[in-house]
């Protein structure tokens, strides 16, 4: 059983699939959104191990997110990873790096995802929260009425009324038929599940291949005597 969650928010499923394959283990179950709005939703009442979070969302910057959840007490300490993308070829842009700095994001990673790098940095950000060795977490007094407040202001900027259906219970224009969202999202973990599944089986393979190889060398050292 997983004792631990890392929030992932990402506008692209290919990212938000790459990044679930390279950071869930045993120990750990991956939460995955795609706009703010849901990363501040879950932040609401949730504390996550880990924030994997892109700086382009549809909604607000991940960095603009960061920003106003490492100044909640609660959330202070949580490492939070903004990815980004390189428009230009040539690195992340400088500004961004400032934004990132100001808002005391723990590490900020250039897209696209793909290597080891990711689980191996974020396994170190784990172990410095757990231990309590956070060196970005700074010294805050301020409730998840941040985190309300962001919300209004995601609300007021999209458009969305306020005001809930007193019957429903949904906002205005709010799609009310989830069916084909669920199968969309159902579809999507049985992808994921098949893909981990795959990567299980090749690191097997690819172990057992080191194996015979060893053995392989083994006796061929024992037979010829040391090569030269």
């Amino acid at each position: 059983m997983s004792d631990r969650h890392i929030l992932i928010a990402d506008p692209d499923p290919v990212q938000r699939q790459l990044i679930d394959l390279l950071l869930t283990d045993e120990r750990t179950d991956i939460v995955a959104v795609d706009t703010a709005r849901a990363v501040l939703e879950y932040l609401r009442s949730a504390t996550p191990a880990l924030i994997v979070i892109a700086h382009e969302l549809p909604d607000l910057s991940g960095i603009a997110v960061a920003k106003r959840v490492k100044s909640v007490q609660r959330l202070a300490r949580v490492p939070i990873i903004v990815t980004t993308a390189e428009p230009t070829g040539f690195g992340i842009d400088p500004a961004i790096r400032r934004q990132a700095d100001e808002a005391d994001v723990d590490l900020l990673l250039p897209k696209p995802l793909g290597d080891k790098a990711l689980k191996e940095r974020s396994r170190r950000l784990l172990a410095a929260a757990e231990a309590g060795t956070s060196q970005k977490a700074r010294s805050r007094h301020h409730t998840t009425a941040v985190i309300d407040q962001t919300l209004k202001e995601i609300d007021d900027a999209q458009g969305v009324p306020d005001q809930r259906n007193a019957a429903t219970g949904t906002v205005e224009g709010e799609a009310t038929d989830p069916g084909p969202v669920l199968e969309e999202l159902m579809a999507l973990r049985d992808e994921n599940a098949l893909l981990k599944r795959r990567v299980a089986s090749l690191e097997q393979a690819l172990e057992k291949a080191k194996a015979e190889a060893d053995d392989k060398q083994n006796r061929n050292r024992g037979l010829f005597g040391r090569r030269r």
